[in-house]
Order: structure tokens, then sequence, then C-alpha cells
């Protein structure tokens, strides 16, 4: 199991890396409320789907290791 998720954890990693900068180019951008305190600006554009690689993998990952031969 251990070993699950040290895969899980270096194939997120790695996708993430990837995946980024495709959720900037398609405007998976989060907007920022216009009267939200300036530290919270810097936050605009920043990808809200970026989640998604950290759920997906383990669970793919999970399946494809521990799936019957």
């Amino acid at each position: 199991m251990m070993i699950t998720l040290l895969i899980a954890f270096a194939v997120g990693i790695v996708l993430g890396k990837v995946m980024l900068p495709v959720l900037h180019k398609l405007k998976f951008g989060q907007n920022i409320y216009e009267l939200a305190p300036e530290a919270h600006k810097k936050k605009q554009g920043t990808p809200t789907m970026g989640g998604i690689v950290f759920i997906l993998v383990p669970i793919l990952v999970l399946l494809i290791l521990d799936a019957p031969a």
C-alpha cells in the first residue's frame, strides 16, 4: 500500500506540473471578488481545477496496481 501511495504522489506531482500550464491556457482561473482584500488579489487567475489531479491520480493508481492479474 505504501508503494501505491508513493507512486501516486510522484505521478501527481509530475502531472500537476504538466496540467497547471494547460489549465492556465484554458482559462480555468479563479476570479477574485473586486472588494476582496489586496492579499487575495494576487490569487487572480490561479487554476481552480488543479486539485482534480490530486484526487484522480491516487484512485487511478490504486485501481491499476491493485487490479487482479
